[in-house]
């Protein structure tokens, strides 16, 4: 009897099944095809992605690997890189445009940088090295607008350069502004127990607030 009503309990199963089936088998395999299809597209999207970058990688290396390469055989495999590689190659040639004394093209460069918004989105260290670069730069801006721009640099904490950039905004208001104690309180934010300021640049700043101190106390 026992038998029977196995054979009776799988019987069921097997018609529910069948049921379910014809019900809704077409949605089912519409819906593992799109499994499969979109599977198939990622890996095949990765496979570009990497065959892309070390395209675009050795494209970089052979200009910058060859005998003296020059800003500009950087700048002319820029248009087709990608934001991140831009980023690189374009610190790179802004670095032998200083190396051989370019200071404007330099600048030039540094400034496209600053103002790429992709770059500010997605690379956001280049895109603070380029704006400190090129305020360390400009001999255009005043030393009010560089101390306006190494303020706003300092006070970005993701930003590896805010405290070289406090450090340059309190020379400029000691050399040039000769307001000393405003020149310590930017470098009391880099001496604070708190402060994440390399050592060589805090050691840097304590011998330049007890001199700024003692030129204070002249006035």
């Amino acid at each position: 009897m026992s038998d029977l009503f196995t054979e009776v309990d799988e019987a069921m199963k097997q018609e529910r099944i069948e049921k379910l089936w014809k019900e809704y088998g077409g949605l089912l395999l519409s819906f593992l095809a799109m499994v499969i299809l979109a599977t198939a597209a990622n890996a095949g999207y990765k496979s570009w992605i990497q065959h892309r970058n070390f395209k675009q990688t050795n494209i970089y290396l052979d200009a910058v690997m060859k005998e003296n390469p020059t800003t500009d055989d950087l700048l002319t495999i820029l248009p087709d890189m990608t934001v991140g590689m831009k980023g690189i190659i374009s610190m790179r040639a802004a670095g032998i445009a200083l190396e051989n004394g370019n200071t404007d093209k330099a600048l030039s460069i540094y400034k496209n940088i600053e103002a790429d918004t992709k770059q500010q989105k997605d690379n956001p260290i280049f895109y603070a090295l380029a704006k400190y670069m090129a305020t360390n730069l400009d001999k255009e801006l005043s030393p009010e607008d560089k101390i306006a721009r190494f303020e706003t640099l300092a006070n970005d904490k993701n930003n590896p350069w805010a405290y070289n950039a406090l450090f340059d905004a309190a020379l400029l208001e000691a050399t040039q502004n000769k307001n000393y104690a405003k020149a310590n309180t930017y470098l009391v934010r880099i001496t604070s127990t708190d402060s994440r300021a390399a050592q060589g640049l805090k050691q840097k700043a304590q011998s330049l607030k007890i001199l700024y101190q003692a030129q204070q106390n002249e006035k």
